[in-house]
């Protein structure tokens, strides 16, 4: 329950709540009747990026690669409509010739973006430059002085900044541009210094406004979920907070200790956390893996249902009662693709924090037994009972590791049955699961980026392949004796 977690987040509107059955408009209706995917053959080689001398493209790559393994993001971007060129051309006839600064390089991201995946629908080139995607970002961020051209940046700070300039582009709302030019009418400084005017600020201020229909950002990674606190006495309830996100962050050290401490975390070492991190996951380590005994620890999905849904230790402000007040997660809106953005301690955690994590990730995950939500009778936690339950849920589908300076990804592809390799221009299988774990053990690449996408298609085709990926995730062997903690 990571309310003191440090992250970029974006502000949400209630207007942006909308039902996660719902058809979010024509795109989505689009995608439900026609089963689109790409026009080039599924079993041709999947294609790498360029990441020249010096250029850093590789926390961009990933990201890349990344949206376009997902099916739900791949689909959708191909079928969007060409971009006109003309900067949040609707809902904007009454700008000032000052107000139209550096809008037009949230439209170069668009078109960057949606041209290296048309590259990678139809090139017949084996590597393709991301050179022009890298150069609108840059563009946008200019003066923020973030994502410049040579410069390493933080994949997970890169794919939220992708997706909020996809958010950005579809809201189009005059109020987003009239409270910034408001604010630069006030501001002091010149035109040249003045920084409320710039794409970036542009593009921050969209995130204050909801979309409906939703965006491509939200539709496909956004969730929305409300922490509200509960007396388990009285029943009384406090105040609701509305919070949303397109990654769905968690601490690696809580989701140890909350395995290592059945009990739960003291106040204290919840503090020790954030004045002492790295020496608390190594005792979560150490602890964990002496109380497993060789087993593996509970699955992802479990801890974060335990961080989600935890007791307050307050006193209840209606009835006095001490101690019974807890803090329940709701979900109000699930997202196609379910991404959880995992903080490390240390940029090198050690190899034994590592496999604890690799053991906790299962091939499904559910939300409902991760949140509260309404469907549930009583709000209570659904169990899956059967393969079509765990079908209805969310099948992992890759991840994004890193290790040093350097950013690798790793997906599942559904037609080959295979793990597959991104790193850069070199593309290559991996047999399985368990090579796959091999070799991020190997290089102690740590992951990042956990990505769970929805089932779209139920295919047999589809199914099959998910039923490997089960089956070799399930399977995973145990190397805790080649382990040594770093």
């Amino acid at each position: 329950f990571n309310t003191r977690f440090s992250e970029r987040s974006l502000s949400w509107s209630w207007c942006c709540m909308a039902s996660w059955e719902t058809a979010s408009g024509p795109l989505s209706e689009a995608i439900q009747v026609h089963d689109v995917g790409v026009s080039r053959d599924p079993m041709l080689p999947e294609k790498g990026l360029e990441n020249d001398n010096g250029a850093n493209h590789c926390f961009l790559n990933v990201v890349i690669q990344a949206l376009w393994n997902l099916q739900s993001f791949r689909r959708r971007l191909l079928l969007a409509p060409e971009h006109p060129h003309e900067p949040f051309a609707q809902g904007f006839e009454n700008r000032t010739e000052e107000s139209t600064v550096d809008v037009s390089e949230v439209d170069g991201v668009y078109c960057a973006l949606k041209s290296v995946f048309s590259g990678f629908d139809a090139s017949e080139a084996t590597t393709l430059p991301p050179d022009a995607l890298r150069l609108a970002l840059s563009k946008v961020y200019n003066t923020e002085g973030r994502f410049k051209i040579g410069e390493m940046e933080d994949a997970t700070e890169t794919i939220e900044a992708l997706l909020g300039i996809l958010h950005a582009w579809h809201v189009r709302h005059p109020n987003a541009i009239e409270s910034i030019d408001d604010q630069c009418k006030a501001c002091s400084s010149s035109s040249s210094e003045c920084r409320h005017v710039s794409a970036a600020a542009r593009v921050e201020e969209a995130s204050n406004f909801g979309c409906h229909p939703l965006c491509l950002g939200h539709e496909v990674c956004g969730i929305e979920y409300v922490d509200l606190p509960r007396c388990t006495f009285c029943g009384a309830t406090g105040e609701p907070s509305v919070l949303g996100s397109y990654l769905y962050s968690a601490y690696v050290t809580e989701l140890l200790n909350c395995q290592s401490k059945p009990a739960g975390l003291t106040e204290a070492e919840i503090q020790q956390i954030a004045s002492d991190p790295l020496s608390l996951l190594q005792d979560a380590v150490i602890q964990l893996t002496s109380r497993l005994a060789g087993s593996r620890p509970c699955s992802m999905q479990e801890a974060l249902r335990q961080l989600c849904q935890r007791e307050e230790g307050q006193k209840c402000g209606d009835c006095s009662s001490r101690k019974t007040m807890v803090m329940e997660r709701w979900l109000t809106r699930r997202p196609h693709v379910f991404i959880v953005s995992l903080a490390w301690p240390s940029s090198s955690p050690g190899r034994e924090a590592i496999w604890l994590v690799l053991q906790m990730i299962r091939p499904t995950l559910r939300l409902e037994e991760i949140f509260r939500t309404a469907n549930a009778k009583g709000g209570q936690f659904q169990s899956a009972s059967s393969s079509t339950d765990a079908v209805s849920g969310y099948a992992f589908h890759g991840l994004i590791c890193y290790y040093g300076m350097h950013y690798i990804a790793l997906f599942w592809c559904p037609t080959r049955k295979r793990w597959i390799l991104f790193d850069d221009t070199c593309v290559r299988e991996k047999e399985d699961w368990n090579s796959v774990a091999n070799f991020i053990m190997t290089g102690q690449y740590v992951p990042t980026l956990v990505f769970y996408e929805r089932l779209e298609d139920e295919s047999p085709a589809l199914l099959e392949s998910f039923e490997e990926l089960a089956r070799q995730v399930d399977s995973l062997e145990d190397r805790t004796s080649s382990c040594v903690v770093a």
